[in-house]
């Protein structure tokens, strides 16, 4: 279900002497994809960037007195390349720009499938609706993808055939509204999505997948780095956003914790906006440590919880319809990567998620009323083989799943006209569960614990 699609690139930049050159710009990009990622060489002529998604990019560098020099580097695996690469001097006769590449083309021959990117720039200037509004909200900008009143996103017309991928952790819910606690945009790095061909890494999902890359405190330059922003919308709708970085040495961090309260926060299906406040607060937090040359570990942590109330027509409102929701989500994941040789890595990565859902009825619930309470738990255990062989890049893996389940819910009819026996649409079987005629509330509850297996091989 789930794969690396990240790697690392460090060096160093040297002068004709070969002494390291301290401050020089390594900018690293991929014009079709818009990804982009930069940093500033130590004192030394040290760098090094990570989280980068598997592709070819353009590697420059500029460094005042010297000549650009740039060259393309491609990444097969998540195996960390090393650059060593010397600037030459500037010469009062001699503008050049040393090139050891020609202009990639804007077209990705080697790619299979229909796939598209985005990344945090280009996120961060889309014109997201305010709300409970996450990660779906930046899917939904993409051909193909389609939302239902109810929040549900419906991939190429497909119902459940979507799952996320957060850093190699599987996420099969639907990550939106009334069903459980958006992702945050503002913790990604990258996002990749297949909607044609999906590669066989993926698993049993066959109308789209979206691979999540989340931010890393490797790629940052500073021991501390952090932003507060406060919003205000219509519909007493405010929110702050507060994010943090940092790097020290080996060691790197990423967080963030997002709060938000709307008086608007489901899309009601009534004009009037009745009963539809919600609030909601997230967090993340991401460590990174690069034990060695070979070896980089991750643990990743999110929460959230939402409580809201659910949106009522004139009336529900005027019989004093009071139904709320709670969503609640937490999840771990441990992360390892081995780099085995130059071409080849094995990446191992643990996750275990938790998400509950409560529905809390109330006296005034017309024309029915209703409780639910829902857990649901995935326990992942991933193992991943990759290695480049000529033509040849080989990816191989197996995904062991456990999904322990818990719901029940009950349900009654508290309004007589609703199933009026001597209406035509009245049914017998609803008469026991009929309140307002003396029944009584129809009972459920279950629990049980699926197990899902799966091994696969790709050449490409």
């Amino acid at each position: 279900m789930c794969g690396q699609t990240t790697a690392t690139v460090s060096g160093s930049v040297t002068d004709p002497s070969g002494a390291g050159v301290g401050g020089a710009r390594v900018l690293l990009k991929n014009t079709l994809t818009g990804f982009e990622q930069s940093a500033e060489t130590r004192a030394d002529g040290s760098f090094q960037l990570s989280s980068i998604p598997l592709r070819t990019y353009e590697l420059s560098v500029r460094a005042a007195g010297f000549q650009i020099h740039e060259q393309a580097i491609t990444f097969s695996n998540a195996a960390a390349q090393v650059v060593a690469i010397r600037l030459q001097l500037l010469t009062a006769e001699t503008s050049t720009t040393v090139s050891a590449f020609e202009t990639l083309s804007l077209v990705t021959p080697e790619d299979t499938g229909t796939r598209a990117q985005i990344n945090q720039k280009e996120i961060e200037r889309l014109a997201l609706s305010v709300g409970n509004r996450g990660l779906e909200a930046v899917v939904q900008t993409f051909p193909g993808f389609a939302q239902n009143a109810n929040g549900s996103i419906h991939p190429r017309g497909a119902h459940t055939q979507m799952s996320f991928i957060i850093d190699g952790m599987p996420i099969t819910d639907q990550l939106t509204g009334a069903f459980a606690n958006a992702v945050d945009p503002n913790i990604v790095q990258n996002v990749e999505i297949f909607t044609g061909n999906i590669p066989a890494e993926y698993g049993a999902k066959i109308a789209a997948v979206i691979n999540v890359n989340t931010k890393s405190g490797l790629g940052t330059d500073r021991k501390f780095s952090g932003s507060t922003a406060v919003s205000a919308a219509g519909y007493d709708t405010l929110g702050q956003v507060t994010q943090f970085a940092g790097k020290n040495n080996r060691f790197g961090y990423s967080g963030l914790v997002n709060t938000m309260k709307s008086n608007r926060y489901l899309d009601s299906v009534s004009l009037d906006n009745l009963h539809n406040g919600g609030n909601s607060t997230r967090g993340f937090l991401r460590l990174d440590y690069q034990a060695s040359d070979r070896d980089i570990f991750r643990v990743n942590f999110l929460t959230g919880r939402s409580p809201f109330q659910l949106a009522s027509l004139r009336s529900q409102h005027a019989n004093g319809m009071n139904q709320r929701q709670e969503l609640g989500d937490f999840s771990t994941a441990f992360n390892w990567v081995r780099t085995l040789d130059a071409s080849s890595t094995y990446e191992m990565n643990y996750s275990v998620r938790t998400s509950t859902s409560k529905l809390l009825p109330s006296v005034g619930d017309t024309p029915v009323t209703a409780s639910q309470e829902r857990r649901l738990t995935t326990v992942a255990l991933t193992h991943r083989y990759a290695t480049v062989r000529g033509r040849h890049n080989i990816r191989g893996g197996i995904d062991l799943q456990r999904i322990p389940l818990r719901e029940q819910f009950t349900f009654g009819i508290t309004d007589g006209a609703f199933n009026d026996p001597s209406s035509e649409e009245y049914l017998p079987t609803l008469m026991p569960f009929d309140l307002s005629r003396g029944g009584r509330l129809f009972g459920f509850e279950e629990r049980g614990t699926g197990s899902f297996y799966t091994g696969h091989v790709q050449d490409s």
